[in-house]
């Protein structure tokens, strides 16, 4: 499991400014993560925008498995032969939860901030 945040449009899809409320919501989360230096991915569907806070690439120290965007959307990728064959749902999952997701800890913490960024502008 990686921890991320969901932006989706209103309800109402008839508001004339939709994508631009839907744009400046992204951003609060976003401006909070660049400010914190904390690496992030987006991902834009027709349904809504992800916005995945991560660790750093740097910190990922498994021998098998890359840690990039496309890895995390479930492309996963191995870095050699010898990963391919050692690979398993249960280390895909444990390299994504330790070494990509936040620690619970700093995933709540962040939410907080973003949160209470959102309750004083």
């Amino acid at each position: 499991m990686v921890r991320g945040f969901v932006a989706r449009p209103a309800e109402d899809r008839s508001k004339l400014n939709l994508l631009e409320d839907l744009a400046a919501f992204v951003w609060k989360i976003v401006s909070v993560l660049l400010e914190k230096l904390i690496a992030h991915n987006l991902l834009i569907t027709g349904e809504g925008v992800f916005i995945f806070p991560r660790k750093f690439h740097a910190y990922c120290q498994n021998p098998y498995l890359k840690t990039g965007f496309g890895d995390l959307m479930g492309a996963a990728i191995c870095k050699s032969e010898e990963g391919f064959d050692k690979i398993t749902t249960e280390l895909y999952e444990k390299v994504f939860q330790e070494e990509v997701s936040l620690e619970l800890t700093q995933f709540t913490e962040l939410k907080d901030e973003i949160l209470r960024s959102f309750k004083s502008k």
